[in-house]
């Protein structure tokens, strides 16, 4: 089962990168002096500003891991930042949350996994919330939309129990938790309805930010486009399975099929949207390589 996995996530990823490397030739987009040029003209004060808006939308994260977790700011960061260099590396970005866990006193394990899982669904009916209504067709918006609905009335009226989770987890990932993340009785691992509210709207400020991030870098580059648009390359993001690399090949794909880029502008949308992954994702996680640890840090 787990090689059958790793397969299909190999596959994805080489999907993602042959249907960027097919629209880039469909569209006439092959020519590296086109790259060259694309470079040349993008805007770097604007770029700047998108990565200024980094540490706003890292902070939103820290804050809503910080509240549900228990865990001081400063603790939060290095958790948070440990998180996304372990995401990063891993299928789903699943090490994110394993390697927060890890960080926190066996006591307090049980309300991680919860809070982790409480704060990435919390994200997941945004994007869909959004997604659905960005959609222009009918015919996907009410069911994204009704999507959304029941994953929010389930996120507010159930917790999820790490046991469980566990078990869901394949053999060898089942051993490593075993091994590493020994979970001591729950102490108040239940997260009341107040912070479930709080992590919606964190996840709606952070959401926010980084749909200005990439609509910033989108026009620095050039590339005309509206919040609708950005919101169903998320959606579509959302969608696909991914492997390690945090995504990578699989959004630049997205965000190809949506905006559907005229020609010249095809490199562009990609260097669009690799900045913006670089700022996000490649950078904290180059950052928090050093905090990755399999105990309690305090």
């Amino acid at each position: 089962m787990d090689m059958q996995k790793k397969r299909m996530r190999l596959g994805i990823l080489v999907a993602a990168l042959a249907f960027i490397l097919w629209q880039l030739r469909a569209r006439g987009a092959w020519d590296a002096a086109l790259w060259r040029l694309a470079v040349a003209e993008g805007d770097g004060l604007l770029l700047g500003l998108m990565a200024l808006l980094m540490p706003v939308n890292l902070g939103l994260e820290v804050l809503k891991w910080g509240q549900t977790s228990g865990r001081p700011f400063p603790l939060a960061t290095r958790d948070v930042l440990a998180g996304a260099a372990a995401g990063f590396l891993s299928p789903n970005r699943v090490g994110d949350g394993l390697a927060r866990v890890a960080r926190l006193p066996a006591v307090l394990r049980e309300r991680g996994v919860r809070a982790s899982v409480s704060g990435s669904v919390a994200q997941g009916v945004i994007t869909l919330g959004v997604g659905g209504l960005a959609a222009t067709a009918p015919a996907l918006r009410w069911p994204v939309l009704a999507a959304a609905m029941a994953i929010l009335v389930t996120y507010l009226f159930w917790t999820p129990d790490a046991r469980n989770i566990r078990q869901r987890l394949p053999v060898r990932l089942q051993n490593w938790v075993d091994g590493r993340l020994g979970i001591g009785d729950p102490t108040e691992a239940s997260l009341p309805l107040r912070l479930r509210l709080a992590l919606l709207l964190w996840s709606a400020l952070r959401y926010c930010v980084f749909t200005t991030q990439y609509l910033i870098a989108l026009l620095a580059f050039e590339v005309e486009a509206g919040w609708q648009d950005v919101a169903m390359v998320w959606l579509v993001n959302a969608a696909v399975p991914t492997g390690a690399l945090a995504e990578f090949g699989v959004r630049e794909a997205s965000a190809l099929a949506v905006l559907q880029p005229a020609g010249l502008e095809a490199p562009r949308v990609v260097l669009a949207t690799l900045a913006v992954w670089g700022v996000n994702l490649l950078l904290p996680g180059g950052i928090g390589l050093g905090q990755i640890r399999f105990r309690h840090v305090s």
